[in-house]
């Protein structure tokens, strides 16, 4: 690939990553996935320490569609009221986690001022279309403002329902969504 055009910061991040990418045994795209998952995750994770710290960072675990979900929420600054962004990692469906992103997620929750919410999804191929999908929707649906003292709102899929406010108190305003791709 052409590489003459590329930003220079793009070009050197790449270049680190293809280096320690180099120095590891290869990713086999054989089942179980559990091996190329922790060598594919072990280039990311020591990119996700650091960055922004947060006046609040948890971890709540969801009961969605039959399992327990963890999702990774981020609080930017004190107090309530805080729009929300739900970020559903990169990786295809297959690699990633709310672990691997979590610098890029407070790095959002920051400059952004909105809440972050990460969603652990089930990845593929163990978890069969649309399982993921199904997954992340009543995470982002159950979050527009109207729910009060933890009632339940229900999920604009009709997946499933969340219980917003129990979840997520400074939570309060879904107000649009982005794809942000590479």
């Amino acid at each position: 690939m052409a590489r003459e055009n590329w930003d220079p910061e793009m070009l050197r991040f790449t270049e680190m990553m293809e280096a320690r990418a180099a120095a590891q045994p290869p990713v086999k795209l054989e089942l179980p996935l559990d091996n190329s998952r922790e060598l594919n995750d072990g280039l990311s994770l020591p990119l996700a320490k650091g960055g922004a710290v947060m006046a609040e960072s948890e971890d709540r675990w969801l009961a969605l569609r039959g399992r327990r979900i963890l999702c990774r929420f981020h609080r930017p600054t004190a107090g309530t009221g805080h729009p929300v962004l739900v970020y559903l990692h990169g990786g295809g469906w297959v690699w990633g986690s709310v672990d691997t992103h979590d610098r890029l997620m407070r790095e959002y929750a920051a400059a952004s001022g909105c809440a972050v919410i990460g969603v652990d999804y089930a990845l593929s191929p163990e978890a069969i279309f649309p399982q993921a999908l199904e997954e992340c929707a009543p995470s982002r649906a159950g979050l527009p403002i109207g729910a009060r003292n933890g009632a339940w709102i229900p999920a604009a899929s009709s997946l499933v329902a969340i219980p917003r406010v129990a979840i997520w108190p400074s939570a309060q305003r879904f107000c649009c969504e982005r794809l942000i791709l590479p």
